[in-house]
């Protein structure tokens, strides 16, 4: 991919990250992490397929096969990717992306600040007037 957005919709791409990194970040869509060569490598390697026998309801489902150099297979499936209402993230995930993605943000953030907007949004239904949230932003 030659930009970041043709990046994060690209199968071959995500899916080489995640194997490499481990996780994938919006550091991994920089024009540096684009040109990648072990990432590029795989990714030239993976290839994908839509099942349409799948209704609307199932197109969250996704299944993932790794076939080695040695003849061995790896497989995972999912029905509900991690974020969707019937899997959802946990606190310590949702706080880890959030942070991550507020580095990236125009506005800068100190810790402090961060801290305060996440104990904010994990403590919505306490909140009584929402303009203390809004205040941070």
């Amino acid at each position: 991919p030659a930009t970041a957005i043709e990046a994060k919709f690209s199968l071959p791409f995500t899916v080489s990250t995640a194997i490499v990194h481990g996780k994938i970040t919006l550091d991994h869509f920089s024009p540096r992490a684009l040109c990648d060569p072990l990432v590029l490598g795989l990714a030239r390697k993976v290839s994908y397929g839509v099942d349409e026998n799948l209704s609307l309801r199932q197109a969250t489902q996704g299944s993932l096969r790794i076939e080695t150099q040695n003849g061995r297979t790896y497989s995972k499936s999912s029905e509900f990717p991690c974020g969707h209402p019937d899997n959802p993230m946990s606190d310590e995930a949702f706080v880890s992306k959030f942070t991550d993605c507020a580095k990236h943000s125009i506005k800068k953030f100190s810790k402090r600040t961060l801290n305060r907007i996440v104990e904010l949004i994990l403590n919505l239904e306490e909140i009584k007037d929402i303009s203390e949230l809004t205040r941070y932003l």
